[in-house]
């Protein structure tokens, strides 16, 4: 676990940094509250963009551009680390479930009711002379 605190410490200090600057930005270009400009910043980063806030001005415009370019990845990034510490932590006991359920499948007596499928491999020849091809 402290692994993943030393990897995600500078992600959220990125993405923390990254949202006071885009609230600070829209609050000071835009003319918006800091909430709204908050609300604004994290809507867009997250993709959900609800549209009862847009930019107005070519250079507000811009900035979100390159923005939402930068701050979807920085996000994405981080959430990217997070899921793959705990698929890291969780593989080895999903992968001692899946080893032990197929063990006692192989090993299982076998009960009255049980259906048993016995695959024949069939040789080629005689599939082909089936259908009517030549081998």
């Amino acid at each position: 676990m402290a692994r993943l605190h030393i990897r995600l410490l500078p992600l959220f200090l990125i993405v923390t940094f990254v949202i006071i600057i885009g609230t600070l930005f829209y609050a000071l270009f835009e003319g918006w509250n800091y909430v709204d400009s908050l609300y604004f910043t994290v809507t867009t980063l997250t993709t959900i963009g609800y549209g009862d806030l847009h930019p107005t001005t070519t250079a507000t415009k811009l900035f979100t551009v390159a923005y939402v370019l930068s701050g979807v990845y920085m996000v994405l990034y981080a959430l990217r680390v997070i899921t793959t510490h705990y698929m890291e932590r969780r593989a080895p006991s999903v992968r001692g479930a899946v080893t032990r359920t197929l063990e006692n499948m192989m090993h299982r007596r076998k009960h009255v009711g049980d259906v048993v499928l016995k695959v024949e491999e069939e040789d080629p020849h005689k599939a082909h002379a089936k259908s009517g091809h030549r081998a």
